[in-house]
């Protein structure tokens, strides 16, 4: 007759629980159980920083997977569940935990406890029903312990951002990973490597690198992650696009509150914002404009349904869109009689299939076209005027406020009779949104019409990769019609023109954001022909 089996149960809701000897005691605890009883001892499953408070070890811990196959009848009748106490199970309030517990019991799974050695099964219970209310006692004791320890540590939370956004002194939890606490006087200073490198990295994206372009760089240049959690040792793009996203960094605190949605999932809202609490890595300037860079990449990555992917060989790739269609330009090439011959062609007809016409722009003819537009478009306002400067921080701030309203709207529709206080705490804040954009659009008029700035392509510039990285770092939009040879463009700035060819290929801009001189464009070669611009497509 073969042995019954059995699988030991541990569980800590705080890591840190690991350096002390729980976890030896309760593992030899359950060999010994094993040994001295004649069970065969199966599997030895382990939680390790998973709280049973909230049922989150059954949900998503190993003892879920256990219940999982017990369910699936893939674990044997009759085996036996091995725990130190009944609150290693849950700790959550009694009718759930009760619930857990008697799914057990029916599916013939036994429950030792080894801290008073006694054996919960079906028999047993029939024999001595004081086992059940023993284990009542003791899932309402957890339950009441767990509350309590709650409450206390909710409270004190609550006090320390209460005084953060008063700005008394206050303990919001971990650092950010460039700073530290002097040993001696107990202030928080920067790390010089670590601040260096966060530095380098907002510089990058300002530069217009993208989150994965700085993960590849710092990987290359062998610079350390900041944390050591990962195994791997390198940058990841999700760690990079946090720290890019991180008001700490200009020395802000964000003050989060937390609360449970409709399903009890624990969630954050952001209560407040404390500048100047943290000694500042970067400028607040810097800060916004990156932040203005990476929100307008995301909503052009969101609207995008197709396009041209990064290429060493375009310098537009992720930039030109397709007037109408919002989908990329495709970037193509030909050879003829040995001479390598490039195009910006208009997706929308390549896809139609070979043979079929599409029009096409010479690819240098229009570099060299856009590049003598946009050089006059960047000199009509400077990126480092006061008035640039204030309009990112406005923006910013625009965005953190309609963040905030989405978070009180989501919260108004759960409240009870704190619903009147949440609508008034809305309305203020859309008029403090719309007080700030008036003064966003002030300010970008006020930048149209500055006309102080100097642009910021180098002539003569041949590497295309360099070359994309200035253009993402200034440029919002293109938009390309290539049936009527036009384009639009327009700067982070808020400068806006068009430009156009005639059938005799005469250069022609339309803005009220700059002049353009009577000699600008005689340089300019065109050698694409008017009628050349239709062409069938073929295989490559």
């Amino acid at each position: 007759m073969s042995k019954p089996k059995a699988y030991s149960y541990l569980r800590f809701s705080n890591i840190e629980q690991l350096k002390g000897d729980s976890q030896r005691r309760q593992l030899d605890g359950s060999r010994q159980w094993c040994s001295e009883n004649d069970v065969e001892l199966v599997e030895e499953m382990q939680d390790h920083g998973i709280s049973a408070f909230r049922g989150k070890n059954r949900m998503l811990g190993v003892l879920g997977k256990f219940l999982e196959l017990v369910r699936m009848d893939k674990i044997d009748k009759h085996s036996i569940l091995i725990v130190e106490n009944i609150d290693r199970l849950s700790r959550e309030k009694v009718l759930e935990a009760l619930t857990l517990y008697m799914e057990l019991i029916k599916s013939e799974i036994s429950i030792v406890t080894l801290i008073d050695g006694q054996t919960h099964s079906r028999d047993s219970i029939e024999r001595n029903p004081f086992l059940l209310q023993m284990a009542i006692a003791s899932m309402a004791r957890a339950n009441d312990e767990s509350e309590t320890k709650s409450r206390r540590i909710n409270s004190a939370w609550k006090q320390s951002r209460k005084n953060a956004l008063e700005g008394k002194p206050s303990k919001m939890g971990r650092l950010p990973c460039w700073m530290k606490r002097d040993s001696k006087t107990r202030e928080v200073v920067l790390l010089q490597k670590q601040t260096k490198i966060l530095q380098s990295l907002f510089q990058m994206c300002a530069d217009g690198l993208t989150p994965f372009g700085i993960t590849a760089k710092l990987n290359e240049e062998r610079n350390p992650p900041f944390t050591s959690r990962g195994k791997t040792g390198v940058w990841g793009v999700s760690s990079v696009r946090k720290l890019l996203k991180s008001k700490s960094a200009c020395g802000t605190l964000v003050v989060n509150e937390p609360y449970h949605d409709e399903n009890g999932k624990r969630k954050y809202k952001t209560a407040g914002t404390v500048e100047d609490y943290y000694p500042s890595a970067i400028s607040k300037e810097l800060f916004a404009k990156v932040q203005t860079i990476l929100k307008a990449r995301t909503k052009s990555s969101t609207h995008k349904t197709g396009g041209s992917k990064p290429s060493p060989r375009n310098a537009f790739s992720g930039l030109a869109k397709e007037v109408g269609s919002g989908r990329g330009v495709r970037y193509t090439f030909s050879r003829y009689k040995g001479e390598r011959r490039e195009y910006l062609r208009s997706q929308r007809f390549t896809q139609q299939g070979i043979g079929k016409n599409s029009f096409s722009w010479n690819y240098m003819d229009f570099q060299n076209i856009f590049l003598a537009t946009c050089r006059l478009a960047l000199k009509a306002t400077s990126q480092v005027t006061e008035e640039e400067q204030r309009l990112s921080l406005i923006e910013n701030k625009i965005s953190e406020a309609s963040d905030s309203m989405d978070s009180l709207m989501e919260l108004a529709k759960q409240a009870g009779s704190s619903k009147v206080a949440l609508l008034t705490e809305l309305d203020s804040m859309a008029t403090q949104k719309d007080q700030m954009a008036e003064e966003a659009e002030t300010l970008k008029q006020a930048i149209r019409t500055a006309k102080k700035a100097m642009g910021e392509i180098p002539e003569g510039i041949e590497d295309r990769e360099k070359l994309r990285a200035i253009l993402r770092a200034n440029v919002r939009l293109i938009e390309i019609d290539f049936d009527h040879k036009i384009f639009t463009c327009e700067l982070f700035s808020g400068v806006k023109y068009q430009a156009w060819l005639d059938q005799d290929n005469h250069l022609f801009v339309k803005t009220n954001d700059f002049q353009i001189p009577e000699d600008a464009f005689k340089e300019l070669n065109v050698r694409q022909g008017w009628n050349k611009r239709k062409r069938r497509n073929a295989l490559s």
